[in-house]
């Protein structure tokens, strides 16, 4: 997810997506200890050991934050796993913060279903993990010797 400041303009296009302006420049979220300040003041279990990579895992999902050399920080992106949207909305409640969701690049503030990214990623993985493991089974099969069969198939004969 991409984060923007509370003033930043949610345009989109005919299909939802968000769009800027050609000429488009961020406002600053502010300086890197100020936003590591706001990240920590709503979400007290953010670890910043590393004052250039914050890590927070919660119940269920875990989101890092890379933060660059630019000071004051423009834009955040929030490395969301697991389910973060409730997480997500709670830092959009507490800031104002404008939030694009990779999965459908669509403004998370303006979405009727804020989880909709995070079902659609979740529902490509789960077919390219299936579709990884029948190809893996067919080329097992392709391997096996012809009449020899599994300790499973001989037993139950299946």
């Amino acid at each position: 997810m991409w984060v923007f400041a509370a003033d930043t303009p949610m345009d989109v296009d005919d299909a939802g997506h968000a769009r800027f302006d050609d000429d488009f420049s961020p406002s600053p979220l502010g300086t890197q200890d100020e936003v590591r300040g706001t990240l920590s003041r709503v979400f007290p279990a953010f670890n910043w050991t590393d004052p250039t990579w914050g890590q927070l895992e919660g119940d269920g999902f875990s989101i890092e934050v890379a933060l660059d050399d630019e000071d004051p920080c423009r834009t955040l992106i929030l490395f969301a796993r697991g389910n973060a949207t409730a997480a997500a909305l709670r830092l959009i409640d507490a800031t104002g913060w404008r939030l694009v969701v990779s999965g459908t690049d669509g403004w998370m503030n303006l979405s009727a279903d804020p989880d909709a990214g995070r079902r659609a990623f979740e529902a490509y993985l789960s077919a390219t993990i299936r579709a990884a493991r029948m190809e893996r089974n067919a080329d097992q099969s392709a391997a096996s010797p012809p009449g020899r069969r599994g300790l499973f198939s001989r037993l139950f004969g299946r």
